[in-house]
């Protein structure tokens, strides 16, 4: 394909992924995602990060809320709320009536916000100069094969935001150019978003640091600073504390009293949270390990590996691991761009074994399935008569996950 075709490349695949995921589902939502919705309401209409003009929204049922000096504040990040603004803003200058039509509008926003991920994600992996068509077949594993599409594309949740900002930082990571020190001041946004990133962040941080030219470690501190002087300054001013969103008090969550094996395997192999159970082919990655420490990435790639490992070791302790609410393995979406980075990296090993070949499409083919299910079919049976206790057990049942009961409502459905 000629040079110039490609620069229309990265449009065309956000196109044609907004278009699939604004048409093939409808915006889900959740009370973690409330807060996100009306915030762009509260700065249009009020000029305010805070919900003080409907005093009516807090009581004992909307944790999703906070009371702090008088203020009702979100008891999550403001950054979907944030980035939910522009659209709202361009709908009411349409004079779009923003308070009834939230749900579409943020359902604008988080298939856009998707959708560049997907964009951002084909970026990155052209550093590794891989021939068009396997690019694309990445790109596609990433938008179609994980759970960018049921979860991130269906609810403005603070993964959304994340992962707009994680795969943007590692696409300037990843191209070596006078602009990479910018991969910190996303990197830092995508902590703002959801602050249990920073175990992946930290240890690209400081590979940068030690690998980067003189004038790009010192843009990269400065950048990196200023994100850090938005999360702090944000919850100083409104919360009194600068280190106040690591008080977990406000969501009655008992931290990390959980069983951790229990913990580890639901996150990895439960019927309705499983990584491996929604996308087996992630299982290939520890198979092929001596190539991610030996090829030009593997300094990084082990950095990316010890961020997993401690990720995955504080989520497993977790004492509500699966999550609340929500479809496949939502509460570690975050950790997909970085294992999608090391899959990337061994996919022409694979394919170039039949066998081995023959096995990762029939995993693909699974995993490309359990996304269709679960964009158009959630919300299935499973939970809706008591979300609050949204069972623990049921994670690990075969016939009450969601994917089943998404698969029976579809063939009641058609």
């Amino acid at each position: 394909m000629a040079r110039n075709d490609l620069k229309f490349i990265p449009l065309l695949i956000f196109v044609f992924f907004f278009s699939l995921y604004l048409l093939d589902s409808s915006y889900q939502g959740s009370t973690d995602t409330i807060p996100a919705q009306n915030l762009p309401i509260s700065i249009l209409k009020h000029k305010s990060l805070t919900f003080n003009h409907k005093k009516e929204i807090l009581n004992d049922k909307h944790t999703w809320y906070t009371r702090k000096n008088e203020n009702i504040l979100s008891s999550y990040s403001p950054m979907p709320g944030l980035l939910n603004t522009p659209t709202f803003l361009v709908a009411e200058i349409f004079k779009v009536k923003i308070e009834k039509r939230k749900k579409f509008l943020s359902n604008i926003t988080t298939c856009i916000l998707a959708a560049f991920s997907v964009v951002f994600f084909y970026l990155t992996i052209l550093n590794f100069s891989y021939p068009f068509k396997i690019n694309m077949l990445l790109t596609g594993i990433h938008g179609l094969c994980t759970s960018v599409w049921s979860v991130a594309s269906t609810s403005l949740w603070e993964h959304t935001a994340s992962l707009f900002f994680l795969t943007l930082g590692l696409r300037f990571l990843f191209h070596k150019s006078k602009f990479s020190f910018l991969s910190g001041l996303f990197f830092g946004l995508a902590v703002c978003s959801r602050f249990n990133v920073i175990i992946f962040i930290l240890p690209i941080s400081i590979y940068y640091l030690l690998t980067a030219s003189k004038r790009n470690k010192i843009y990269f501190i400065l950048v990196s600073l200023f994100t850090v002087f938005l999360l702090l300054g944000y919850h100083y001013i409104y919360f009194n504390s600068p280190f106040a969103f690591l008080d977990t008090s406000s969501r009655n969550v008992d931290a990390f009293s959980g069983d951790f094996l229990k913990g580890l395997l639901g996150l990895l192999i439960t019927p309705s949270r499983g990584l491996l159970f929604f996308t087996p082919f992630l299982i290939f990655i520890p198979f092929y390990s001596k190539t991610l420490f030996s090829n030009k990435f593997k300094i990084i790639n082990s950095c990316i590996l010890l961020s997993l490992i401690i990720y995955f070791a504080m989520m497993s302790k977790w004492k509500y691991w699966w999550g609340g609410y929500s479809y496949s393995y939502r509460i570690i979406l975050d950790c997909i761009p970085f294992l999608l980075i090391l899959f990337s990296q061994i996919i022409l090993q694979i394919i170039a074994n039949k066998k081995t070949k023959i096995i990762l499409i029939s995993m693909l083919c699974i995993a490309f399935y359990f996304q269709v299910i679960g964009s158009l079919m959630i919300p299935c049976q499973l939970g809706e008569d008591n979300l609050r206790n949204f069972y623990e057990e049921n994670m690990w049942s075969l016939k009450r996950s969601q994917v089943y009961l998404c698969t029976k409502k579809f063939v009641k459905f058609y």
